[in-house]
């Protein structure tokens, strides 16, 4: 029984010495000499990581590319950098105030953030000058709202006040039945 734990002892000392990167023969004799405690030392140690012989550094090869007839080529390869949408000039819509802006669902997503950001003057009692002469229409599956502002908004609806005649009423419109937005001026 000794004699094959013995055995066993080497044969350890050897499977370290190649998972270990580290001289075969030197392993197995300290295994040899130490019977337990060796290959447990040499089990311990961090393995040796040997430098790589290379005869000589060869180029790397450029990478494939093709060409698209029609479309600019590459100048150069590796990281470009474009101009955000953030930082574009604003579109020709929204430069021109008498062309009405759409927003339609599947193009823009209809949320609490979206009403916020994109009318946020409908929101104030007193609109502000730049924005008196705007009017917003929601239109949803089952009606055309002209809203004259947002009182209230929340994280899956919104409460307009809409004009009907002289009187003025409080309407509740959940996003996921909003169709579209439009923002247009007055007609005079």
């Amino acid at each position: 029984m000794l004699m094959l734990i013995y055995a066993a002892n080497i044969f350890a000392g050897y499977e370290i010495a190649v998972v270990r990167s580290r001289p075969i023969l030197l392993v197995m004799g300290v295994a040899v000499v130490l019977p337990i405690l060796g290959p447990i030392i040499f089990l311990a140690m961090p393995v040796r990581v040997e430098p790589a012989k290379t005869a000589a550094p060869r180029p790397e090869a450029a990478p494939h590319t093709f060409a698209v007839p029609g479309a600019a080529q590459p100048v150069a390869a590796g990281i470009h950098i474009v101009e955000a949408s953030w930082q574009k000039e604003a579109p020709a819509a929204a430069a021109n105030p008498s062309e009405p802006q759409i927003f339609q669902r599947g193009q823009f997503t209809f949320n609490r953030r979206f009403f916020e950001t994109k009318f946020s003057g409908f929101f104030a009692m007193i609109r502000r000058e730049s924005e008196k002469n705007l009017m917003l229409t929601v239109k949803t599956g089952r009606a055309l709202f002209v809203v004259e502002r947002i009182t209230r908004i929340a994280t899956n609806e919104m409460h307009v006040e809409v004009a009907q005649g002289a009187a003025k009423q409080e309407v509740t419109v959940p996003f996921a039945e909003i169709v579209e937005v439009q923002l247009k001026p007055k007609a005079a």
